[in-house]
């Protein structure tokens, strides 16, 4: 029983972490091509590109770590 227990927060834990780690990247896309349509004063260019760049480069990194940290104990 402890064993499906732990392959089931496995699987859960691999579908969560894209989540987390892409989330910033859709967000900011969404606020930069203003897809809301929130009417703004401001221009588009004042949201700092740096979390795109962050989610896109380290996101895969992030994924491969935690879904190595979680099928570690089944080797």
């Amino acid at each position: 029983m402890h064993r499906q227990k732990s392959i089931l927060a496995t699987i859960c834990i691999q579908a969560a972490v894209p989540l987390v780690t892409y989330l910033p990247l859709f967000l900011s896309i969404l606020i930069v091509d203003n897809s809301w349509g929130i009417s703004t004063s401001e221009s588009a260019q004042w949201y700092d590109m740096g979390v795109v760049h962050y989610a896109a480069a380290w996101g895969p990194a992030i994924d491969a770590l935690a879904s190595i940290a979680c099928l570690k104990p089944y080797r």
